[in-house]
């Protein structure tokens, strides 16, 4: 399924897309964006994947990797603009 994920996903969106409009809800289809920080994104997931495995194996430690991932996702909120959830996190790291 991950070799045609795009295109299952288009299907059953346009699919859903119909159903409502069959409905009478006034929707258009979603133009899809490109990701504007794939790396970032992707180093978040990677460090709260390994995080949870340390605090599964009850590691004291992990804190510094959850600043560090905060520190990655206040950056990433405050370039795109997304200021609530820039306060969120900054929040967050100060509770650290």
């Amino acid at each position: 399924m991950t070799l045609y994920i795009d295109t299952v996903f288009a299907l059953l969106t346009r699919a859903e897309v119909n159903i409502m409009q069959g409905l009478g809800f006034n929707v258009v289809m979603p133009q899809l964006q490109l990701d504007a920080f794939p790396f970032w994104d992707s180093c978040m997931m990677v460090l709260s994947i390994a995080v949870m495995i340390l605090m599964t194996r009850k590691y004291v430690e992990n804190w510094l990797l959850w600043v560090v991932i905060n520190l990655i996702r206040v950056m990433i909120f405050a370039r795109q603009g997304v200021y609530a959830m820039m306060l969120e996190y900054m929040i967050a790291l100060n509770g650290l």
